[in-house]
């Protein structure tokens, strides 16, 4: 390695070293190699004029800089290098031409193409003319002949399409795509005015989906055997009484949470309960009303409001409306006040908004 730093100045052909050893280290014909201001300059050596001191064949036409990291390089082995440097600009040329040829069959083909790689590999595909979705409206995967493993992915309508041969029955729909919906003569739709998407893997399997745009809910149904199930709705908030603290007066017997703000002729009294059933006319309803009574019914009318006299509901003994007389047994709960000797008190719920004043020993006004 070359020892010191050289000065170049800007239209000058002198060379100024700094603790430089151009006699052992410089020749004439080698060429100094400097880099300025992250720029590599090859200059050549005219001659050797002392161990500081050089003169170049061409006026350097770089900027002036002092301090600089300098390398002798012999014309052989700049050759060489050079013969390198153009292989790898025609390596990189030639691969700019495939990339350019590449995009070009891509952009340009209405059918298959094939992509050649720069290890000498090629790729089959699809050129984008074919992919073009205004061919009624549809892009026709067998034609692509589109396969991984076993896996085949089959012909998919994309886009709005009517039901296949007019079908206005979805358990008809048994092709893989978008389907717009069949209006007033859809049957076995979840919702017939509205979209419907077709998964098929085979006969007998596949599934169908569609969204409500009325409230959003989506439904789903998976076919099997050759038979298509019923169609099943995920639970969102507020169904069954569930994740919204709102009354949820029953509609009908279904299992739910079940509330009312007052007694509105079928409940026993403003509260909330659970309802289960196993058959229409036939649920058993719990209730807790606002004073924490229990009540409880079992409702065999047609009508999960059944009225009051309809279907009576039966009231809970609890603490709340029962007491226990000295000798250990549960009565009927009167209006009761329990006095204790330190003037505090205790009232049931039928002596509620009584008060107690302690007269004197042994003497209280209620």
């Amino acid at each position: 390695m070359p020892i010191g730093t050289i000065a170049l100045t800007n239209n000058s052909p002198n060379v100024v070293g700094t603790g430089t050893t151009f006699n052992n280290d410089l020749k004439v014909n080698d060429y100094i190699v400097v880099v300025v201001g992250q720029i590599a300059y090859q200059v050549a050596v005219k001659s050797v004029n002392s161990n500081t001191s050089a003169t170049l064949v061409l006026n350097y036409d770089g900027p002036t800089a002092s301090g600089l990291a300098w390398n002798p390089v012999s014309p052989a082995t700049l050759g060489v290098l050079s013969q390198s440097a153009a292989a790898d600009t025609a390596r990189a040329f030639r691969q700019h031409q495939r990339w350019a040829e590449n995009w070009q069959k891509l952009l340009t083909t209405n059918g298959p193409v094939t992509i050649n790689n720069s290890d000498g590999s090629s790729t089959n595909g699809i050129g984008w003319p074919a992919l073009d979705a205004s061919k009624a409206n549809k892009t026709d995967l067998d034609a692509l002949a589109l396969r991984t493993g076993t896996i085949e992915t089959r012909t998919a309508a994309l886009g709005s399409n009517t039901p296949p041969n007019g079908a206005t029955n979805a358990n008809d729909i048994l092709t893989t795509g978008f389907f717009t919906g069949a209006g007033d003569s859809g049957t076995n739709y979840y919702t017939p005015y509205n979209g419907l998407l077709c998964f098929m893997r085979g006969e007998p399997r596949g599934s169908q989906i569609q969204t409500d745009l009325a409230n959003g809910r989506i439904a789903s149904r998976t076919r099997n055997n050759s038979a298509w199930g019923n169609w099943m709705v995920p639970m969102y908030a507020g169904d069954f009484g569930i994740g919204t603290p709102a009354v949820n007066t029953p509609v009908d017997f279904s299992a739910a949470f079940i509330s009312s703000a007052n007694s509105n002729g079928w409940a026993p009294a403003g509260g909330a309960g659970l309802q289960s059933s196993y058959a229409n006319s036939r649920c058993s309803q719990l209730w807790i009303d606002t004073a924490q009574r229990l009540h409880v019914r079992f409702n065999m009318s047609s009508s999960p409001l059944a009225s009051l006299a309809t279907s009576p509901w039966v009231t809970m003994w609890s603490s709340g409306n029962t007491t226990v007389d000295a000798s250990g047994f549960i009565k009927r709960a009167s209006p009761v006040v329990k006095l204790f000797n330190d003037g505090n008190f205790e009232k049931n719920e039928e002596s509620e908004g009584a008060t107690v004043i302690r007269e004197g020993v042994g003497v209280y006004r209620i």
